[in-house]
């Protein structure tokens, strides 16, 4: 009995702090230079043609922090009857503040799998790209990786990928 409770305090604590401390990150955006959006691939033709993009449509979970770096989670799946995918990637920016737009430099990395196929691969990607606030917790931009992948049975496989985003921030 002990031994579960060892385990449970520290879980607890953990949950209790998280969502804390983001409570005070939103109340004070604009002092601590952090902040939390949610963006969308609004249009990749890519990702209607060819079998290693990610799904259609991947939320991207921005966090800005400070005015000079970005982390930026992105999650993505389609579940059908005979066919899943699930992309799972991470990317890691250095922003450039010009006036109402950021100029994005970086790289992604992480993982796509696609269930019918059996198919899992490492996907790493320089990018570029920049966005351009309209007010201040929307933007519009783009994205342009060199994306390799390295499937776990097979080749090499190196592809553009290009990104329209819409982010909205909180």
């Amino acid at each position: 009995m002990q031994a579960r409770n060892s385990k449970l305090i520290p879980f607890v604590f953990f949950v209790v702090t998280l969502l804390t401390s983001y409570s005070v990150y939103a109340q004070e955006d604009e002092a601590s230079g952090f902040k939390f959006g949610l963006g969308v691939s609004v249009f990749n033709i890519n990702e209607y043609l060819y079998e290693y993009s990610e799904p259609i449509a991947p939320i991207y979970l921005t966090f800005d922090i400070g005015d000079k770096f970005r982390l930026e989670p992105i999650v993505g799946f389609s579940l059908r009857e005979r066919f899943s995918q699930l992309s799972l990637l991470i990317g890691a920016f250095r922003k450039a503040p010009i006036s109402k737009f950021n100029l994005l430099y970086g790289g992604r990395v992480g993982y796509s799998g696609i269930g019918e196929t059996g198919s899992e691969m490492f996907v790493i990607a320089p990018a570029i790209g920049g966005e351009y606030y309209f007010i201040r917790n929307f933007s519009i931009g783009s994205e342009i990786q060199l994306r390799g992948m390295k499937p776990k049975a097979g080749d090499f496989v190196a592809v553009t990928h290009s990104s329209f985003i819409a982010r909205f921030y909180f």
